[in-house]
């Protein structure tokens, strides 16, 4: 979980939504999900960069949360603490 909190947490996501259209997105379309998602951190800002391919390519049936200011100051001196809770919000 730690490393999926860091993975979201590099591009600037605080969540991800898959709507109930994503039954009927085609394999390759969630394939070119997955691709943008993990290009996205070689952009200055991520989650908009993001964002926006996702409105070019059709994406339609996710959303993407940007992380709040908060969050990113969350981790204090008991980090694995603060990593654990956060995993378990996430998760729930």
């Amino acid at each position: 979980m730690n490393n999926m909190i860091e993975y979201f947490a590099r591009r600037g996501i605080e969540s991800v939504n898959f709507l109930e259209s994503s039954r009927d997105a085609l394999p390759d379309n969630i394939l070119k999900f997955t691709r943008l998602f993990n290009d996205a951190i070689r952009y200055d800002n991520p989650h908009q960069w993001l964002e926006q391919k996702l409105r070019e390519e059709g994406c339609s049936w996710v959303q993407i949360f940007q992380q709040q200011d908060d969050d990113e100051k969350d981790y204090g001196e008991n980090l694995e603490d603060k990593r654990y809770e956060k995993a378990q919000k996430i998760l729930f």
